[in-house]
């Protein structure tokens, strides 16, 4: 039984200590640019957010830039009269590691709690 609490414990931290690893490199990785009227940006490997909402997410949505997305890279066209801000998540390889280690604990996590639970009903 303190095997188990001392896996979820250990699990706790591990999720803890990831999801801060996660949030602080997510933190470091943001790039905010102004793109003029009428002109691009091209913009390798990453996740382009407009005022908060993921571009191309629907066919139908209305965000007046475009994107041309070739196999890395993204083209981001302004055809608005006014600077447009655009917000620029480049994913570096440690986030890969990072990802791995919360599902990790989260498994963990399960599994403990699970056993601890059912130890206790038996």
């Amino acid at each position: 039984m303190n095997k188990w609490r001392l896996l979820l414990i250990i699990g706790v931290s591990l999720l803890l200590i990831g999801v801060a690893l996660g949030d602080f490199i997510l933190s470091q990785s943001l790039k905010e640019i102004g793109i003029p009227p009428t002109s691009s940006y091209t913009v390798n490997k990453g996740l382009v957010l407009v005022e908060n909402q993921q571009l191309a997410a629907s066919p139908n949505n209305q965000v007046p830039i475009t994107i041309t997305s070739l196999t890395t890279d993204y083209t981001i066209v302004n055809s608005m009269t006014s600077v447009k801000s655009i917000t620029i998540i480049q994913y570096p390889p440690l986030l890969n590691i990072i990802f791995g280690i919360i599902i990790v604990s989260l498994i963990i996590v399960l599994v403990a709690g699970l056993v601890i639970l059912y130890n206790k009903l038996k």
